[in-house]
């Protein structure tokens, strides 16, 4: 795994923790359609199930994983979570302070 880079550290810094992230996904109304959509990905499926939930179909999941986003300094979360050990937790952090 690679080193993450210092304006990425921020996001990993600020995660609540798992308690709070457990909250947070109970707290969705999440259904078990369409997962196993992103396992093939390394997606974890508590996240790829609030993805689902926050991003929409597993289509626009799809597309927004493999898109730069200004949230995480332009990379792409699904380089996030394969190239670093700290990305489930970066991508955690941002997906929680998503509206």
């Amino acid at each position: 795994m690679n080193r993450i880079p210092e304006y990425l550290m921020d996001l990993c810094n600020s995660y609540l923790g798992e308690h709070a992230w457990e909250l947070f996904v109970r707290s969705l109304c999440l259904a078990d359609a369409n997962l196993n959509g992103l396992s093939n990905l390394g997606v974890p499926s508590d996240i790829e199930k609030v993805l689902i939930y926050k991003v929409g179909p597993i289509e626009h999941t799809k597309r927004w994983l493999f898109s730069p986003v200004p949230a995480l300094s332009y990379y792409k979360p699904i380089d996030i979570i394969r190239n670093y050990k700290e990305g489930e937790v970066i991508l955690r952090t941002v997906l929680m302070r998503m509206p």
